[in-house]
């Protein structure tokens, strides 16, 4: 890479920082912005069928209470730009994982299946969103159920930033999955993130065959410690920025101890 290219890069993740913050849903109030989300996102905007009541503007499962809720929030606006949960497996459950119902009995690398590892060193990324106002600047207006959905208007400037918020959103993911001492992680994703991420040095290997559920879709896994050790070097500065505002929020969390006392 080019020193000209290295630095701008450099400036971007740099403003991405002091774009956003990374926040632990934990209160009412911030929960219920990451089920807003979710259901703008995955039930508007995207209509996937998802067995809830469309008429509560809420996106929730039955996974929900044992996961942790990550938020990605815009300082200056406040709103909330990106979400990600990281699922732990509930002890005793047929359906450990969200992945399990829906690609368990479709794995091709069997000794890979959740259910042929230690319970206690794996978990899933899952419900990843990003807000329509922090995707593409030509991104239309929507008009769903009557009700127009316009785009917020950022400034060129103030949207250099965005293109980081999906890397920003697995960072996250990557960072709780280490601080909970875990190891082993799965995805129920499109093709073309995986491909996206390993562009930043994130690998995963697709360990299921692929499903048409809320488009084409199959079951990914990478080794969180192999992730590590491949992380593209110039987003290192930005994980241990992550990790380290992620390490303070989570002290005292009581589902976090009750995993990985």
């Amino acid at each position: 890479m080019c020193t000209d290219t290295l630095s701008r890069k450099r400036v971007l993740l740099a403003r991405f920082i002091d774009d956003f913050r990374i926040v632990i849903a934990r209160t009412d109030d911030q929960l219920k912005r990451a089920h807003e989300l979710r259901y703008e996102v995955f039930l508007r905007e995207l209509n996937y069928d998802l067995g809830i009541d469309k008429r509560i503007a809420l996106e929730r499962d039955s996974f929900d209470d044992h996961a942790i809720h990550c938020l990605v929030e815009h300082r200056e606006t406040g709103l909330t730009a990106g979400y990600v949960r990281l699922v732990f497996p509930l002890d005793g459950a047929e359906n450990c994982l969200p992945l399990i119902s829906s690609t368990g009995h479709l794995f091709t690398v069997p000794e890979l299946h959740p259910l042929s590892l230690p319970s206690n060193q794996i978990c899933e990324i899952s419900r990843l969103a990003i807000s329509r106002h922090f995707r593409s600047r030509t991104a239309p207006a929507l008009n769903l159920e009557g009700c127009d959905l316009p785009v917020r208007q950022f400034s060129r400037d103030q949207r250099r930033s965005f293109s980081l918020i999906v890397i920003g959103l697995f960072l996250c993911a990557h960072a709780l999955v280490t601080l909970s001492e875990r190891r082993h992680i799965y995805a129920l994703m499109e093709a073309t993130l995986p491909r996206l991420l390993s562009l930043s040095g994130f690998h995963f290997q697709r360990v299921s065959r692929m499903i048409d559920y809320c488009g084409t879709r199959g079951t990914f896994y990478i080794d969180n410690q192999q992730a590590a050790q491949d992380m593209a070097d110039d987003l290192k500065g930005l994980y241990q920025h992550v990790e380290s505002q992620l390490a303070t929020q989570l002290k005292g969390l009581p589902f976090l101890r009750s995993q990985t006392d």
